[in-house]
């Protein structure tokens, strides 16, 4: 199956349940979890603009932050 645009969120909410297991005894777990809020924050920030809007604003605001969790 190819990566479509379902792909992200989709992984992302499994990634949020297991570093919310993890947060307790996990400082990356931890750090992980600020990472994704940071996500949520900005697309709370973007709901209801134009198509081209949002994905501009994810190209240069969510784009590192989710190229960081490959690091």
């Amino acid at each position: 199956m190819a990566a479509g645009p379902l792909c992200w969120p989709i992984a992302g909410r499994t990634a949020r349940r297991k570093l919310f297991d993890l947060v307790g005894s996990s400082p990356i777990a931890r750090q992980g979890l600020t990472q994704i809020a940071k996500l949520y924050e900005i697309e709370a920030g973007i709901l209801g603009k134009p198509a081209n809007e949002r994905l501009a604003v994810r190209q240069s605001r969510s784009t590192p932050i989710v190229t960081a969790f490959g690091t």
